[in-house]
């Protein structure tokens, strides 16, 4: 089974920009994520889909970090997650965990982090507390103790 192009990453330069658009004039690199349709030379895209590109990364990077980004962003806003909180991230050394990780641990959380134990010194280097996910005890007998 041939595998469906991705139709949902907006990655280039602003064209032309609306009134409500004043933080992105043409000529801005932009990277975004749409529902659907961006796989076209010339979309419309909402300023809230968009973000500015940062310049020292490639496109391709750029792109790929978006959505995860937004996800791990998301989920901490609605969770409002910040000082003096302790979180419990799971799959913390993957793309949306090692992100959401980075930012709670900014926010000022004390973060730990599900992994494999191949990933512990990785976690470990960002601050982050590992415990092991895959186990047949409750997992939580293993998180309250680091987590204190």
């Amino acid at each position: 089974m041939a595998k469906k192009p991705d139709r949902t990453k907006v990655a280039g330069i602003v064209v032309t920009s609306g009134e409500n658009a004043r933080d992105f004039p043409p000529g801005t690199e932009v990277v975004g994520h749409l529902r659907s349709g961006a796989h076209a030379t010339f979309i419309t895209v909402p300023v809230a889909a968009i973000v500015h590109k940062p310049k020292t990364l490639t496109w391709e990077a750029a792109g790929g970090l978006f959505l995860a980004g937004a996800t791990a962003l998301a989920t901490l806003d609605t969770l409002k997650i910040g000082a003096d909180d302790t979180t419990v991230i799971s799959a913390a050394a993957g793309g949306v965990g090692s992100l959401e990780t980075q930012l709670a641990k900014h926010r000022g959380a004390t973060v730990v982090g599900t992994c494999a134990e191949r990933n512990f010194d990785y976690l470990r280097q960002l601050g982050i507390k590992p415990v092991r996910y895959a186990r047949a005890s409750p997992i939580a007998s293993d998180v309250l103790p680091v987590a204190r």
